[in-house]
């Protein structure tokens, strides 16, 4: 019987000591640094090892996470299993289903893997800073206490040893918040945002947004990328769009817009007709067929351009019609160049911004989107007619 225990007692010692260290003891946090920024602990911002390999968040490459303009984007598509890098010269594509990677400009495959945990995409450090020139290091303090991964573009002002030293309190009280659990862990957590710079003197810029308004339109084609589209925005929970239709549409979309006004969007009619009685005959037509549908009509009319008439005749009706000043459409463009087009064109504005998107815009673009959009402050509203 002793032998049998001390048999047990031994196999439990083996057991234990082939344990990662961080399963015996408190799991201490993962910082990365991104030039002289020391971004909060949350989701967006911690590395991950995977298999020996270290893992970046793919939403590291946005400076709202990171609080740097690294001249490096990324655009995560959830439905399709891609994670796009890209800078003004370069794109790299990650395809998460096949653990490759494609260069558009060499025209060629990489055996660069991205990876999902947790909710979040994942691509792998050392492959992606070196293909986009920037440099990465692993600092070590001089008790060897702290895990950091920091990444550089040349921008930087302090060293490695000099960073250290200047961020090393604000290391120590982000790890003891961390293991109290007052901060973000690789679970999520209780999140804050932002990043503090260690750099002296120097602030972010934040809520360039602020003041502006955007109300955002869907312009109805073939029907493809619709779900996803509505997924996107049931997720943001902010925005409510309109979704224009052609009237030859509406019979064969009547599941499509009862899905629609069910999530709380709206409905409106594309303007067709190169007079007031074509235009008129054209939308009460329509809204006829609205009726039979959604017991309802529809107030907003997409107005792409005619003549003075017909828009005052619009008007004169009780017709809202909807102009878009800013107008994209998703086709033939890749997914990172939709989202950097948008997001370049919104910061040129302010007041109210009409967004005109197509269903060629994919519902993992358009979160994307989206989110960038809440986290830079900007007014995500349901256009109502009181707007008018």
């Amino acid at each position: 019987m002793k032998k049998k225990g001390l048999s047990m007692l031994c196999l439990f010692l083996v057991l234990i000591s082939l344990l990662p260290l961080s399963s015996l003891a408190a799991e201490e946090p993962y910082f990365i640094a991104v030039n002289d920024e020391l971004p909060e602990l949350r989701l967006e911002t911690q590395p991950i090892r995977v298999s020996g390999v270290t893992y970046v968040p793919c939403t590291i490459f946005d400076r709202r996470n990171s609080g740097v303009v690294l001249g490096v984007f990324y655009a995560w598509d959830a439905k399709a299993d891609t994670v796009t890098i890209y800078s003004k010269s370069q794109t790299l594509e990650f395809n998460i289903k096949t653990g490759t990677a494609f260069s558009y400009e060499n025209q060629k495959e990489y055996n660069y893997q991205a990876v999902v945990r947790n909710g979040m995409a994942y691509v792998p450090a050392a492959s992606t800073c070196k293909y986009f020139g920037l440099n990465l290091s692993f600092p070590v303090t001089e008790d060897a206490k702290m895990q950091i991964l920091r990444i550089k573009n040349g921008s930087e002002i302090l060293d490695d040893q000099m960073f250290l030293r200047s961020a090393r309190p604000l290391l120590d009280e982000r790890t003891l918040n961390y293991n109290r659990g007052s901060e973000g862990s690789s679970s999520g957590g209780n999140q804050s945002g932002g990043s503090t710079t260690i750099k002296p003197n120097e602030t972010l810029p934040s809520g360039e947004g602020r003041g502006t308004a955007v109300y955002l339109g869907i312009r109805v084609g073939d029907g493809s990328n619709l779900n996803s589209i509505l997924k996107a925005l049931d997720e943001s929970r902010q925005i409510k769009a309109i979704f224009f239709f052609r009237v030859d549409q509406l019979v064969s979309n009547d599941d499509l817009l009862r899905e629609v006004i069910g999530r709380g969007h709206r409905v409106g009619l594309i303007a067709s007709g190169t007079t007031v009685d074509a235009q008129r005959e054209y939308l009460d037509e329509g809204n006829r067929l609205l009726k039979h549908i959604l017991r309802q009509k529809a107030v907003f009319v997409l107005w792409e351009g005619g003549s003075d008439e017909v828009y005052a005749s619009l008007r004169s009706e009780g017709y809202l019609p909807w102009t878009s000043n800013i107008s994209i459409s998703g086709a033939g463009k890749s997914d990172s160049a939709t989202y950097q087009t948008v997001l370049q064109r919104i910061e040129k504005r302010s007041g109210k911004v009409r967004l005109l998107l197509d269903n060629k815009v994919k519902g993992g673009t358009l979160s994307s989107i989206l989110k960038a959009l809440e986290k830079d402050g900007y007014d995500l509203r349901a256009l109502r007619e009181t707007d008018y």
